[in-house]
């Protein structure tokens, strides 16, 4: 049989693995959460999520939304594509809120190779050139 300080202590483990399985929890569901987008955003990017870090051109298809913008600014702030000379985003229709997150991110710094940007048939405003 197991002492009576034995079973305490396994019970105070328990009950602490628990509470620190419940703060994890949380981020775990965020990380699960930024990588079915990032899963979805290299679709429509048409590369796998492997070649990101020495892809030189992205030229994202058509299905590329608007929402997708701030998941791609993410992965150009955090790095992920350190090689990118051309970023080709013409033709998409994504207006001036939708190419905001990745002009922001370019404007941080991100991709300091990159030296084409296509933002052509955009529907983009005056906001975009500022």
């Amino acid at each position: 049989t197991a002492s009576p300080l034995a079973l305490a202590a396994a019970a105070a483990f328990a009950s602490t693995s628990r509470a620190a399985l419940a703060a994890v929890q949380p981020g775990i569901a965020a990380h699960e959460r930024w990588r079915a987008r990032i899963g979805t955003l290299c679709q429509h990017l048409a590369m796998a999520p492997a070649r990101l870090r020495a892809t030189r051109r992205i030229h994202p298809t058509p299905a590329l939304r608007a929402t997708d913008m701030a998941s791609l600014a993410r992965l150009l702030d955090c790095g992920a594509v350190p090689s990118l000379e051309r970023l080709d985003l013409s033709g998409k229709s994504l207006g001036d809120e939708g190419v905001r997150p990745v002009l922001d991110a370019l404007a941080r710094g991100a991709c300091p190779l990159l030296r084409a940007l296509g933002l052509g048939h955009d529907e983009l405003g005056d906001a975009s050139c500022v």
